[in-house]
């Protein structure tokens, strides 16, 4: 992004268009304390996004526990930082974890050492999830997702 708009922080000055600036995460939590204390019935999309935010920092921990190489780590540490330290648009965040592969090497250690059937479980699991969540969005949510 900064080739493309000719500054070194392109990605930050373009975020800014978009009312989204990094806060220190207080729209974050305060997003998710709406979302899973006081919303009596929250929208699927959203709590599945808060669900992976949290989900994703608990993988940074098994990440950081599991020792992976440090430009990994940093890697990881920096996106996490800016997706969940950034105020304004909520429900595009776990997208913007897509680049943040590091995040499922410890599960792929697992399951690598897991029996056929674990891993026959998982992967269905994943998949059942997946699909339910995508029809979800293009058949049910009124918005884009």
């Amino acid at each position: 992004m900064g080739l493309r708009v000719g500054r070194w922080d392109g990605y930050f000055a373009v975020q800014r268009l978009w009312h989204n600036e990094l806060d220190g995460g207080l729209e974050t939590l305060r997003q998710m304390r709406r979302l899973l204390v006081y919303d009596p019935r929250p929208e699927l999309f959203l709590v599945l996004v808060t669900l992976t935010l949290i989900v994703s920092v608990a993988l940074f921990g098994l990440a950081v526990w599991d020792r992976q190489p440090v430009p990994l780590l940093v890697f990881t540490a920096v996106l996490l930082a800016i997706v969940l330290g950034s105020g304004g648009v909520y429900f595009p965040r776990a997208r913007f974890l897509l680049p943040a592969f590091p995040l499922l090497l410890p599960m792929a250690r697992h399951l690598s050492r897991a029996t056929r059937r674990y891993r026959a479980l998982a992967l269905t699991a994943a998949v059942t999830g997946s699909a339910y969540c995508g029809a979800y969005m293009a058949l049910v949510h009124p918005g884009a997702p």
